[in-house]
């Protein structure tokens, strides 16, 4: 069982579906992160399946051990001290922001060609490694076949692309999510936002992008063409992950 092999330590945080803490292994002593989930919140149950298709790329969270009870599945993954780009707060240079966008593009390249969309990338669900940065979080994700659409209203609003209000949407979703980070870790403000739930959902919609020169007035003609394909209204024309790395800010 879970306490059998690992004790439990200091709470990390909750995500999309369920609440993490640090578990060191008894044999080891390696310090990792469990993460609880209770099944009855659990929209999708496949997270574990998903991990495990995903497992050792260098840009998505590991996971080392699933346990379930009656209630619950426990993940323990690999711990990330750095926390979430969101519990640290600070802003990237555009150099550390075009690492991000790198490593975040590896990441999404693997799930598509996996046929796995994320469907819920954000600050929150992007980790600091050691070295680099890591997806987490696949508690939304789903499967998708190429050509067809899915239509669950799911996500957190802010990053959620105008397709997704359609509902017929497929794996464009993850670079629109993708764009918003950037824009949102260079600038600390979203793209699209309004006072409430619905003004934000037609400012998703419209797909305006303000650079405000306020947080902008420094940065390069480059990474605004890059955001701009990533954050492009129509799907058919939003930039890939391949052509994402290839740009010349990435």
């Amino acid at each position: 069982s879970l306490c059998e092999k690992y004790k439990l330590g200091e709470e990390l945080g909750h995500g999309a579906s369920g609440v993490a803490q640090v578990c060191i292994d008894r044999i080891t002593g390696e310090e990792l992160a469990c993460k609880k989930i209770t099944k009855i919140e659990h929209l999708h149950q496949d997270e574990v399946g998903i991990l495990k298709q995903l497992y050792g790329h260098p840009n998505i969270v590991k996971l080392e051990a699933a346990f379930s009870d009656e209630k619950e599945t426990y993940l323990v993954m690999e711990l990330c001290r750095g926390g979430s780009l969101f519990s640290n707060g600070s802003l990237l240079s555009e150099m550390e922001a075009a690492q991000l966008c790198k490593n975040l593009m590896e990441a999404v390249k693997f799930c598509h060609s996996n046929g796995i969309i994320h469907r819920d990338i954000s600050l929150k669900n992007i980790l600091l490694g050691d070295n680099c940065f890591k997806l987490a979080d696949f508690g939304l994700a789903a499967h998708f076949q190429p050509g067809e659409y899915l239509s669950d209203l799911i996500g957190t609003l802010c990053y959620m692309a105008p397709e997704v209000f359609k509902r017929r949407y497929s794996k464009e979703i993850d670079i629109w999510s993708s764009g918003v980070v950037i824009f949102a870790i260079l600038s600390g403000n979203f793209p699209f936002h309004g006072n409430t739930f619905k003004s934000t959902i037609h400012a998703i919609e419209a797909a305006r992008i303000d650079f405000d020169p306020e947080y902008w007035s420094n940065a390069s003609p480059s990474v605004k063409d890059l955001i701009r394909g990533m954050l492009h209204q129509d799907p058919r024309k939003r930039l890939t992950p391949e052509q994402v790395l290839d740009h010349d800010w990435v």
